[in-house]
Order: C-alpha cells, then sequence, then structure tokens
C-alpha cells in the first residue's frame, strides 16, 4: 500500500466546517495483517456513512507525511493508531479535528478518546486456561517493556499464574519484538533451558509463528511437545500447521467502535468517554494432547416462569420491517408471503435516511435513487396483502409540514389507507448539530429546539387533515451517542429539549438501536444489557414531560439489527431476543433493517461453519455472492420463531434464567396455555433447561417443541421432553408450546 494513498471512493456527503469529508488513519508503521485488519474495519464505517478513507504512514523515510499534513487536509476527523503525542494532540485540537487513539501503547490522559481491548483480561484468560490443562512450566515472550498492551497482556498472566498457586518463575518471561523473526529467537533461549516449558504463550501471532519456527528447529512436535498459544487471531494463523490456539482480539470490531467514535466526536463538547473492547475470551480450538483433551459438555440451566406476572401485551404491530425505495424488489411477488410467515404486523416506508429527501408526489429524492415500482401504492399494497399496519416517515429534512400534510389527505381521505402512525424525520440528530453529518437537513438552524418547534407544526398540519392519525418524535437512543450531550444553541441535550417542546403533544417518540457486539457471545448479549436500561430512560422522559397524556404516549424502535454476523447463526438468535425484549419493556413496535439491504460481496466471512455476506436484509438481495433473491437468512427464521411462541393479544410474562448464556421468554395464551421461548447462545455446549412455573400447571403430556437449530434453513417440530425438563442443542431456539393441566 502506498502511503498517503486514498483508500476509498469519496461521498458527495456534506462535513464540518471548512473540513474535508474524509477519515485519516494513521500508522507509524503498516505491517503484516494486524493492520490490514484495522484497515477493513474503518472501511466499513467509512462506506456506511459515505465518507472517503485516507491511510497514512508516519516517520520510516524522509518522505513520509508529517503531522502538518494531516492538519492541513482538515479531514473529517483522525483515527490514530497507536500513539498520538501531546503536539500532535494540540495541533488538531487547535484546528477543531476530532481524533481518536487505537490500542494506544502508552497511558493517556483522561480527556483523551482511545479505543482498546481489555489485555490483561486475555493474558489472564489465556494462561488461566493453560494451568486448567495441567500445565506447570509456562513461558511468557512478552513485547517491548514500554508497550502498554504488552504490560498488561504479561500483567494477566502473571495474575493467572498466582491464582493457580504457580511461581512466576523469572527465567521462563522473556521480552522480544512483536515479529516473527525475534519470536523464533526468544523461543529458542527458552527451549534451550535445562528444564524446558510445556507451553509458551506469546504477546502476538507473528511471535508465536516464530515459535513454531524455532520448534521445528529444534525437533520438536507441536502440540505433542510443545504447546503453543499466540494473541491476536489474526486471518494469517488459519494457514498455520498445526492450528495455532490464540486468543482472540477483535481488530476489525474495534476499529469500527474507534471510527464511529472518531466521527462522532465534536469539538463543541468535549465527551468523557472511553471505550474499552472486552476480548472474546476464547481460546481457537487446536490438536492437543491426551492431557489437554476437551470435550463438549451439556450445561445445566434453570429457568422460572411467573405466569402471573405480565410484562406486556403483545401488540399486533410489534414485529416489524423496514423497506426502502431504492430496493427494486421490496414489493416483488414473493416478499407478502415471506413477511407473513415471519409474523410481521408493520412496515416502515420509505426507508432511513432517504426519509428526509424523499418527496412522495414526485417519487424522487435528493441526492438518492428510487428504483421502479417502489411508488407509496405500490406500497400500500404489498403491506396490505400481508396485513401489516404502515408507519410512513415525513420528510422533515427537506420537506415542509405542508407536503406532510398533503401525503396524509392523500393516504387517509383519497385512498381511505388508513394509515395512522407518522414519523417526523428519520435521525435527525445526524444534521451536524454534534458534527457528524449523515442526515439530510436543509433547515438554517439544525438545533434540537427548530426541530422540536417544527415538528409541532408537522403535527398540526397533519392532524388537521385527519386527527386520528399518531404522531412521532425523533430521539436519540439512551447510552449512545450522542445522547447527554448539550449542542451549541440548545440549552439542554437533544432528549430533554424535543421533549420539553413538544412531549404533550406528540403520540409516540423513536429511536433505534444498532448494538456494538465486539464478539458473538458479546453481540448476543446486548438485548438484556441495554434494552431495560434504554426503554426505563425513554419512559422517565415521557413522564416528566407528557403531562396528562403519558398514558398514551408509546415507544416505538423504527430501526434495528447486528453490527455483524448479519447473515449467520449469531442474528438467528439475536433477532427474537430483540424483539421480544422491546416489547416486554414496552415499545409497540420493533422494526427490522432490512427487507433487502444489498452488499458489495467484499466482506464475505465464515461465521460458525456458514457464509456471512455482510447483508443487513432479512431476505437476500440476490447479489453475485449471495444465494438467490429472497432467500431468508437467518433473522427470518428467528423472526418466525415468535410466531410459534404467541400471538397479537396474548400476554408476555416474567421468565428467568440462572444464566446469561441462555434467554428466556414466555407467553400465556388468551386460553390459559403457556408458550416458552428458550435461546442457547452458546455456541458448542447443549444446555439442559430446567424450568419451574408460578402461576401455571402444565399438563403432563409430552409438550410439542418447535426448533430453530444453528446453520438451518428451516423450523423443525417435534414432540419432546417434558413441561419443566427440555435440552436446548448449542445456537438455537426453541419454542415449547404447553397445555394446561386445568
Amino acid at each position: 500500500m502506498s502511503t498517503g494513498h486514498a483508500h476509498a471512493t469519496l461521498f458527495n456527503q456534506p462535513a464540518g466546517a471548512n473540513r474535508s469529508n474524509v477519515v485519516e488513519l494513521v500508522f507509524r508503521e503498516l505491517r503484516d495483517m494486524w493492520a490490514v485488519e484495522i484497515i477493513r474495519g474503518v472501511e466499513q464505517v467509512a462506506r456506511r456513512h459515505r465518507v472517503g478513507l485516507m491511510v497514512s504512514e508516519f516517520g520510516l523515510h524522509d518522505t513520509a507525511p508529517t503531522w502538518e499534513d494531516t492538519v492541513s487536509r482538515r479531514p473529517r476527523c483522525v483515527l490514530s493508531v497507536a500513539q498520538l503525542s501531546e503536539a500532535e494532540r494540540e495541533q488538531l485540537t487547535a484546528k477543531g479535528i476530532p481524533f481518536v487513539v487505537f490500542d494506544p501503547t502508552t497511558e493517556l490522559p483522561d480527556d483523551v478518546p482511545f479505543v482498546g481491548a481489555t489485555n490483561w483480561s486475555g493474558g489472564r484468560a489465556a494462561t488461566r486456561h493453560l494451568t486448567e490443562l495441567g500445565h506447570r512450566r509456562i513461558a511468557m515472550i512478552s513485547g517491548p517493556q514500554d508497550v502498554l498492551c504488552c504490560c498488561s497482556r504479561l500483567d494477566g498472566y502473571r495474575s493467572a499464574m498466582r491464582a493457580a498457586g504457580l511461581p512466576v518463575d523469572p527465567e521462563l518471561v522473556v521480552y522480544a519484538e512483536l515479529t516473527r523473526e525475534d519470536g523464533c529467537a526468544a523461543a529458542r533461549s527458552l527451549l534451550a533451558l535445562p528444564e524446558r516449558p510445556t507451553v509458551i504463550f506469546t504477546a502476538n501471532d507473528p511471535q508465536a509463528l516464530g515459535v513454531y519456527q524455532a520448534a521445528r528447529g529444534a525437533g520438536l512436535r507441536i502440540p505433542d511437545d510443545l504447546s503453543v498459544v499466540g494473541f491476536d487471531d489474526l486471518p494469517v494463523v488459519a494457514w498455520v500447521d498445526p492450528p495455532l490456539t490464540t486468543v482472540h482480539q477483535p481488530l476489525t470490531e474495534m476499529a469500527v467502535a474507534a471510527t464511529e467514535l472518531a466521527l462522532y466526536w465534536t469539538r463543541f463538547t468535549r465527551l468523557a468517554a472511553v471505550v474499552s473492547l472486552a476480548l472474546a475470551g476464547s481460546i481457537t480450538a487446536a490438536p492437543q494432547s491426551a492431557e489437554a483433551a476437551s470435550a463438549a459438555i451439556t450445561a445445566s440451566v434453570s429457568v422460572s416462569v411467573d405466569a402471573n406476572r405480565a410484562l406486556a401485551t403483545i401488540p399486533t404491530t410489534g414485529v416489524g420491517m423496514n423497506v426502502a425505495v431504492y430496493d427494486g424488489n421490496m414489493n416483488h411477488s414473493a416478499v407478502p408471503g415471506l413477511l407473513r410467515d415471519a409474523g410481521i404486523g408493520m412496515i416502515r416506508y420509505p426507508g432511513g435516511s432517504y426519509s428526509d429527501g424523499y418527496h412522495w408526489q414526485t417519487h424522487t429524492v435528493e441526492e438518492g435513487y428510487v428504483a421502479p415500482n417502489t411508488e407509496f401504492d405500490t406500497f400500500m399494497g404489498t403491506a396490505r396483502s400481508v396485513g401489516a399496519q404502515p408507519v410512513i416517515t415525513a420528510n422533515y429534512g427537506s420537506g415542509t409540514p405542508d407536503e406532510a400534510a398533503a401525503w396524509v389527505r392523500y393516504a387517509n381521505v383519497t385512498k381511505g389507507y388508513g394509515v395512522k402512525y407518522w414519523e417526523i424525520g428519520n435521525e435527525v440528530y445526524g444534521n451536524g448539530l454534534y458534527g457528524a453529518t449523515w442526515e439530510l437537513d436543509r433547515h438554517s438552524s439544525k438545533t434540537a429546539t427548530t426541530y422540536a418547534t417544527n415538528l409541532l407544526q408537522y403535527a398540526t398540519a397533519m392532524k388537521a387533515v385527519d386527527p386520528t392519525i399518531k404522531i412521532g418524535a425523533v430521539l436519540t437512543t439512551p447510552g449512545s451517542w450522542p445522547d447527554g450531550i448539550t449542542g451549541p444553541g440548545d440549552s439542554m441535550d437533544w432528549n430533554h429539549t424535543v421533549m420539553s417542546i413538544a412531549g404533550s403533544k406528540i403520540d409516540f417518540v423513536i429511536v433505534h438501536h444498532y448494538p456494538i457486539g465486539n464478539s458473538q457471545a458479546d453481540l448476543l448479549g446486548k438485548p438484556q444489557a441495554e434494552i431495560p436500561g434504554m426503554a426505563t430512560a425513554l419512559r422517565s422522559l415521557i413522564n416528566q414531560y407528557a403531562g396528562s397524556n403519558v398514558p398514551n404516549v408509546g415507544i416505538a424502535v423504527t430501526e434495528v439489527g447486528a453490527n455483524a454476523y448479519k447473515n449467520t447463526s449469531p442474528s438467528g438468535l439475536f433477532a427474537p431476543d430483540e424483539y421480544l425484549t422491546w416489547m416486554e419493556n414496552g415499545a409497540f413496535t420493533v422494526d427490522w433493517w432490512n427487507l433487502h439491504n444489498g452488499t458489495d460481496c467484499s466482506h464475505v466471512t465464515t461465521v460458525e461453519g456458514a457464509t456471512d455476506y455482510d447483508d443487513g436484509g432479512i431476505l437476500s438481495s440476490g447479489a453475485s455472492c449471495e444465494p438467490p433473491l429472497n432467500t431468508p437468512f437467518p433473522p427470518h427464521y428467528g423472526a418466525r420463531m415468535i410466531t410459534k411462541l404467541g400471538a397479537p393479544g396474548d400476554t408476555l410474562v416474567r421468565a428467568v434464567g440462572s444464566t446469561p448464556l441462555v434467554s428466556a421468554h414466555a407467553v400465556r395464551r388468551a386460553n390459559g396455555d403457556v408458550n416458552v421461548m428458550l435461546i442457547n447462545k452458546d455456541p458448542a455446549n447443549d444446555a439442559t433447561v430446567t424450568v419451574a412455573y408460578s402461576g401455571f400447571t402444565p399438563s403432563s403430556a409430552t409438550p410439542t417443541v418447535y426448533s430453530y437449530p444453528k446453520n438451518a434453513t428451516s423450523i423443525g417440530s417435534a414432540t419432546t421432553g417434558s413441561a419443566t425438563r427440555q435440552t436446548v442443542p448449542a445456537y438455537s431456539v426453541v419454542v415449547v408450546q404447553l397445555r394446561s393441566a386445568g
């Protein structure tokens, strides 16, 4: 890669004042696959936000770029890998250029944003795994003593050794540069000891490859004579024979998080935030000796179901879907049947950020493409065929209250469609107010105050046409950027400003939820970890500002989706958990993004033995790398499993499991029967689940059990197990349908 090369196409997207629409990624040294994984993550975010990417390498030769070059280019933000000196930070700050440090090698002041892995935990987990396998002579090849991540990994190693009651032998700890050559030299010195180690743990994967080289030179077989553990899980280690055991460091996901933070960083308000991404903690499987062999286990889990503890009623609009006017297949003849199968009760139109440039009368989008056969009337034909209610996003960014009111008149007076739910704008807070711009907004003022004031004008004009419609206000997702930030021109943050002005006049609040999963396990834990707190915060805002209208103001989650593993089993487990957890916490609709989203086929990966196309759609778009058009992806099957659990009008009741690895949801049917959904989020181990009931006595008959197993392309059913005991296979969703004994 040539230094300073513009790595991605530049898009015509508005940027901050006097700044180019480019993310600059700065390396001190471009080395091996480590850098490639970082570039991949940054590029994903740049493409999603339609900004350019420039990759620079500083300081290795006389003609290398300097910080003066970067500052003069005035990028939208800078992501600096490993280090950023005080002088460099001052230069960027003086020019109002946001920055984030990726995986810093030295301590940083508290006000400097960075993204780094929990290296101590990774080092400790790897070493603990080795002690549990019976190893006692465990050597560590650390990196340079002035590199922060290496020191943390070494400290984790020492902690695990002490916890196991093992001495940390100084002769078993050596220091080397983070290269294959230096790893090989360090390993030779360890293997020359009178009592050589049984395993060598290294600070990174290239060092581990050097250990392989040294072992071969000494006539040792891996893993029979010597075990080796690396750190990073770089793609190149997949080609090593025998396979390398290594701690997984989610470099691409870390780069995604760092870039999002850099794009969202604002010169108007200094955020006191540090992002720390947890390592997956897993150690990639490798052939091991009999001493180290480990068989899969079946975990024992208990679940308690309280049929008398009602959480919510399943709304007819609960399971929703997004469609977009750029999708020429949104009204394909196969779509209604597939959406009915998934229990879709709400469909959102005309599609995310396109909404703030969409003019319904001319069926055009400012700065965007509109596919044929995606007009409003054609969409309504599909929605009616599905039996779903539409939610329409009125154009706030480049539209007017009169234009929106005319749409209401056409939909509900002229055509009699009875469209009830209307959003005013999409992610309006992305209009540049907080330093990041992806949402079109042609208003001269971009403040939350301006949005709320205009929102009232929209509501007045639209309800003058049809007083029965419901108007929704765009809020920021609690706990996510830019929640809590007061923008220039406002006296409070976005949510408090909007609700203080419009809270008593609206019918629902709108948020989006795209949790950042730094690993499969992390993603699958997000619904329980994040949603209850978000819902509580939203309800608190409603209670504070809606006045006498409090009971009538609902919560709409009009976009949800996974940031990774989009077409493979993790998303199949995430989807029903996401839908149901939001409904249990009061949302009346949860709308997946998207029906067909598409892919450029440049990031095809393998996840749990299946192909992931990086396509956010619930159905295949039919791209060249994908299965045929409209082939269901795992989130579709996950949504279908909800139809086996319950139907609109049924009551969601409390269900609690003994471990976060198994999520439980339960429904009390109108006839008194109870159904239970169990989601096993362990990719390797089955779970034996014991279920106890309160307020319900199940029949002794063998229940009907529906299952969506790992990597399946259909939902199966059988009569199996009992009401109180079920085996849930690894990475699967099951629904147990129970009859009352009464």
